[in-house]
């Protein structure tokens, strides 16, 4: 009785033992290997691609994980990651001796790039943009009484986060830039003329009020003329 009591027990510790170590048909021992990823899908290159956020492969215990177990990486749709690694380590080259989990490490890889006018209205949207990437700007906008002077954002020339740039305008004739025509700005015209006061680049092009590509006599003269009505 006694041998039997034990028997049973044998059995029932051996039942309970045997679960707990997968193995397939030949009896060898078996791991789960799971690759996971929050930014994006995995799939095999043999196989459709998917919108699967996990795989899964069933190795051997002592498989070596090769280049070809681990799955191919694809940035959510409208998304902008960019694989650079595995978390915990790089699976190509471990050991399975147990049931492993990777997942997917990335950075942003591309931003969106969009120039806007004065009103909010879009004058040219880039959408995904790859980092680093140098972009040529719109041609100038075009405002009435106004000189576009530049955009308020230069990201665009080394792309490395999203970039909203808008049109910056300055008041036609408004050389010493303080928003408002008024004579002061015939006066600092005159004193240009007369050598007395220095215009950069950019108050050259604000203070040609009457477009004919100088800064002289004249547009001291419209401006005032300007303000008097």
């Amino acid at each position: 009785m006694k041998i039997s009591k034990f028997i049973f027990a044998l059995l029932v510790l051996i039942v309970a033992i045997v679960p707990a170590f997968p193995a397939n048909a030949e009896g060898e021992e078996t791991f789960t290997v799971t690759f996971t990823s929050s930014t994006g899908y995995l799939f095999y290159p043999d196989e459709a691609e998917t919108d699967d956020s996990e795989v899964q492969i069933t190795v051997e215990s002592g498989h070596v994980l090769a280049e070809e177990d681990i799955p191919v990486f694809l940035t959510l749709e409208g998304g902008c990651a960019k694989l650079i690694g595995w978390s915990p380590c790089d699976p190509v080259g471990v050991v399975v001796d147990s049931d492993l989990i990777f997942e997917t490490i990335t950075e942003q890889w591309y931003f969106p790039v969009c120039f806007y006018d004065y009103d909010g209205s879009v004058i040219k949207d880039y959408y995904w943009v790859e980092k680093g990437s140098c972009l040529e700007p719109p041609p100038d906008p075009v405002r009435e009484g106004y000189v576009f002077t530049g955009w308020s954002d230069d990201g665009y020339l080394n792309v490395v986060y999203d970039v909203s740039a808008y049109a910056i305008y300055s008041i036609l004739g408004d050389v010493n830039t303080d928003e408002v025509l008024n004579t002061g700005d015939a006066v600092m015209i005159l004193k240009y003329i007369a050598n007395t006061e220095m215009l950069d680049k950019v108050q050259m092009r604000i203070g040609d009020f009457n477009k004919d590509n100088e800064v002289n006599t004249g547009d001291a003269t419209a401006i005032l003329l300007s303000i008097v009505g």
